[in-house]
């Protein structure tokens, strides 16, 4: 199970990523946008990464 989730994890960070970069391209590079950008992508890592540690956890009372 450990497996599943680090790969899931791998693809949401890669989509994230994608994601992230089409926004700065229709924002043109503008520092506010980036810097709220970069704060909303850290949060979603972060709320995706206690998910998947709680998921592990509830996996293995079972």
């Amino acid at each position: 199970m450990k497996i599943i989730t680090i790969d899931l994890i791998k693809i949401l960070v890669k989509v994230i990523v994608q994601k992230v970069k089409e926004i700065m391209l229709i924002a043109k590079m503008e520092e506010i946008a980036v810097v709220i950008i970069a704060i909303v992508a850290i949060a979603v890592i972060v709320i995706l990464t206690i998910i998947t540690m709680m998921m592990t956890k509830y996996i293995k009372l079972l």
